[in-house]
């Protein structure tokens, strides 16, 4: 209790265990500012190589927690409160002995993100592909997207503070793999058949079955939009629009680059309106995202994929996190030191 940052109240029917998670950051928090700097280098250094596996590894579980270590979420939260206490700034990260390779580790694992092919099988997310089988979805390779490519890719870029990413190169595939998923989810959830302002609410990948209910995996349902995911949507934008705004030698690709403004409707090839095209996006689904949220569930796992009503653990931590670190990235705030 002593380390809770939001002491939400339990919803009926809500498992404690998912509903108590958002104590977790605070905790990690408090035990790295008791550490020597030297621990947390090391630590960085290790929860970067557990990333990049868990992308590397076709077995890897980074949804649900069957496999603990390879959580995404749990890696990404840990690995930004390891990077905002070891470098509070660029300059002091400067003064590190070996800031070298810590940079060197932070643009690998993001250039692994970018290269690594986005289908996934639904099999793979709950433990329930054998090894044999994991090699035959490998080699056929079923066009079945992952939302969790972007999550893993903007919550990277927003750590690596003292990373510059001078180029647009790598992004063709996130480009096509951003175009493909908008296309199977406007598809796929009735909420998304009128959506303004070409906005898009995501899931975790498309024929995703899980609903909320525990057992609906395993039976024949239709999933939802996820918030998470649909954030990840949102900050991707930004992402896109600063790299392209802070590039020295911004050149938009006639490829891919093309494809995604004629899928976002941006009609000009004109870096600053391309900026403030994009950020606009961003805000209009940042917006439609929150539009759903509700007093009883602020942060919840879903919406419903018909009328976007809050759907699953309704105080999830993952939403909250992401619904704070959105709103951030769209409107900026003063921040205070810890």
């Amino acid at each position: 209790e002593k380390y809770q940052l939001m002491p939400w109240p339990q919803s009926a029917g809500e498992d404690p265990a998912w509903s108590l998670q958002h104590d977790g950051p605070a905790h990690l928090i408090e035990f790295f500012r008791q550490s020597p700097g030297s621990d947390r280098e090391d630590q960085l250094s290790l929860l970067i190589d557990a990333l990049n596996a868990a992308y590397k590894s076709e077995g890897r579980d980074l949804w649900e927690e069957v496999d603990a270590e390879a959580h995404l979420f749990t890696l990404l939260m840990q690995l930004d409160a390891l990077i905002g206490l070891h470098a509070p700034s660029t300059q002091a990260l400067a003064a590190k002995k070996n800031t070298r390779k810590i940079e060197s580790d932070l643009e690998s694992a993001i250039s692994t993100m970018r290269r690594r092919s986005p289908y996934r099988h639904p099999l793979a997310h709950y433990g329930l592909a054998t090894d044999a089988m994991r090699r035959k979805i490998h080699r056929t390779k079923p066009k079945l997207l992952d939302s969790s490519l972007f999550g893993a890719f903007v919550n990277m870029h927003d750590s690596s503070r003292a990373v510059a990413l001078n180029s647009l190169r790598g992004y063709d595939s996130l480009f096509d793999a951003f175009i493909a998923l908008d296309e199977a989810f406007s598809k796929e959830y009735p909420v998304n058949h009128a959506s303004p302002q070409k906005t898009v609410l995501w899931g975790r990948y498309p024929l995703d079955p899980y609903n909320g209910n525990p057992y609906s995996q395993f039976i024949f349902t239709n999933g939802n939009p996820w918030v998470i995911a649909s954030l990840w949507r949102s900050r991707f934008l930004l992402v896109l629009a600063a790299d392209i705004e802070h590039s020295p030698t911004f050149v938009w690709d006639r490829g891919a680059g093309e494809r995604l403004l004629q899928h976002l409707e941006i009609d000009t090839h004109d870096r600053e309106e391309i900026v403030a095209a994009l950020q606009l996006h961003a805000k209009d689904q940042f917006q439609r995202v929150t539009s759903f949220l509700t007093a009883e569930a602020p942060a919840p796992e879903q919406l419903d994929r018909v009328t976007g009503k809050p759907q699953g653990v309704q105080h999830l931590a993952w939403s909250a996190v992401e619904i704070f670190r959105t709103a951030q990235a769209v409107d900026p705030f003063p921040t205070r030191d810890l």
